[in-house]
C-alpha cells in the first residue's frame, strides 16, 4: 500500500513541496527510489506538473542537497581561540553528524552535480581558512580542504551501519563465525597472519562505525600535523 500524503492540487504545487516529498521518499527506500514520476504519483499530479518547478532528476537531486544542507552550519562549536587541530576535529565531526543525520544525505552528495552554492562553499570556505591560518601553504590547504570530506563520505560509504537493524544479533554471529572459519581455510605458509588473527578480523564484518569514524579522524589530524610538520622543515618554506 501506498505511504502517500494527503492529495494536493495542481495549485499548491511548488518547488519546496516537491523536494520534501522526494527527500521523504529518499529517506524511507533510497535515492534510486526517487524519480520525477514517483514523486508526482505520490503528490496526486501529471509528471509534467512537477517539470513547471524542475526541469530534470538531476535538479531534483540538486534541490534536494540544497535543502538539506541549507540549514547545516558545519562550523558550529568551532572556536578560532581553538588550536587548528580541535577546530579540523570539530569540523569533521560536523560533516559526520550532517551525513549520518538522515540516510539520503550521503548518496545525495555523490550524486550532486550542480552549482557552487553558497551554502556547499561555506564547509570548504571554512577548512581553508582553518588550514590556511595552521600555517599550510595555499597550493596544500586546498587541496586538503577537497580531500578530507571525500575520506570522510568514503569510510561512511563503505561501512554505514544499516540502522533498520535487518540482522539480527544471532545472525550476526554466525556470519562472524563463517568468517572466521574462512580465514582459517585460507593456507598457513601463506597467511600465517590472517589465520592467528582469524576471530579479530572476522570481528570487523558489522563495523563499530562511529568508533572506527573517531579513529579515522584522529589519523586525518595526525596526518594533517606531520604533513604541515615535513613542510616547515623543508628549506624555503
Amino acid at each position: 500500500m501506498s505511504s502517500r500524503p494527503p492529495t494536493r492540487g495542481r495549485r499548491g504545487l511548488t518547488r519546496d513541496a516537491i523536494v520534501e516529498r522526494a527527500l521523504e521518499i529518499g529517506d524511507k527506500e533510497g535515492l534510486e527510489a526517487v524519480s520525477i514520476r514517483r514523486v508526482a504519483s505520490d503528490l496526486g499530479v501529471t509528471p509534467m506538473a512537477l517539470y513547471r518547478h524542475v526541469r530534470s532528476k538531476d535538479d531534483l537531486y540538486n534541490a534536494m542537497l540544497e535543502a538539506v544542507i541549507g540549514g547545516v552550519d558545519l562550523t558550529a562549536g568551532v572556536k578560532p581561540t581553538m588550536p587548528w587541530q580541535k577546530q579540523v576535529r570539530r569540523g569533521l565531526q560536523n560533516a559526520v553528524d550532517m551525513l549520518t543525520a538522515r540516510p539520503v544525505t550521503l548518496p545525495l552528495q555523490i550524486a550532486y552535480q550542480g552549482p557552487v552554492t553558497p551554502s556547499i562553499a561555506r564547509s570548504l570556505e571554512a577548512s581553508l581558512a582553518i588550514l590556511l591560518q595552521a600555517g599550510f601553504r595555499p597550493t596544500d590547504a586546498v587541496v586538503l580542504a577537497r580531500m578530507l570530506p571525500i575520506l570522510l563520505a568514503g569510510l561512511l560509504l563503505l561501512y554505514r551501519v544499516d540502522r533498520r537493524g535487518s540482522t539480527r544479533r544471532e545472525g550476526r554471529g554466525r556470519l562472524v563465525e563463517q568468517a572466521a572459519l574462512q580465514l582459517l581455510d585460507l593456507p598457513a605458509a601463506e597467511f600465517p597472519m590472517l589465520r592467528r588473527h582469524a576471530q579479530l578480523i572476522a570481528g570487523t564484518v558489522f563495523p563499530a562505525t562511529d568508533r572506527w569514524l573517531q579513529q579515522a579522524i584522529d589519523l586525518i589530524v595526525a596526518g594533517l600535523e606531520a604533513t604541515l610538520d615535513r613542510q616547515t622543515k623543508q628549506p624555503g618554506a
